[in-house]
């Protein structure tokens, strides 16, 4: 988990002038390749920190893209709080780091926010994978009893 959390940070990396979308591009790239990597282990609930992790690191990064205070007034009524509400939380001299992890981003960019925007969580690609696996098992288990059934019928035919 140290490895993975270790290139969502080099992916999701502040300082860098990415767009979202590229970035959740990289996110997506590196989330399909893990899982299907790792897909046999159980990570449940590693996944869903994962999640917790990155949606707390694209806060950050939105809140360092907003810059002024103005802009992130702007921005956080856009999202739905009220103007003087937003204009107090905009001014905050708290660092992004806690900020991401208030309630102020956390009622804002909402998980549901970062699904219209294109974020895939790990945590659902996790699941479908291994319901993917199941369904490919059952399957497979089905045609193997059918051989097994029509080679029988043959011999005792």
């Amino acid at each position: 988990m140290k490895r993975l959390k270790e290139k969502i940070r080099e992916r999701t990396n502040r300082r860098s002038p990415i767009p979202m979308e590229i970035r959740l591009e990289k996110l997506r790239q590196l989330m399909t390749g893990w899982i299907n990597y790792y897909q046999l282990a159980e990570m449940t609930n590693e996944m869903r920190s994962i999640d917790g992790f990155v949606r707390r690191r694209l806060r950050m990064i939105r809140w360092r893209e907003w810059k002024t205070s103005r802009n992130r007034a702007k921005n956080l009524v856009i999202l739905g709080m009220r103007k003087d509400r937003a204009w107090k939380n905009a001014n905050t001299r708290k660092g992004e780091a806690r900020i991401a992890q208030s309630l102020v981003l956390t009622t804002t960019l909402t998980n549901q926010h970062f699904r219209e925007i294109g974020y895939r969580e790990f945590h659902n690609y996790y699941l479908y994978t291994i319901n993917v696996q199941n369904y490919f098992q059952l399957i497979s288990n089905y045609t193997i009893q059918m051989q097994k059934e029509k080679t029988l019928t043959q011999i005792l035919v």
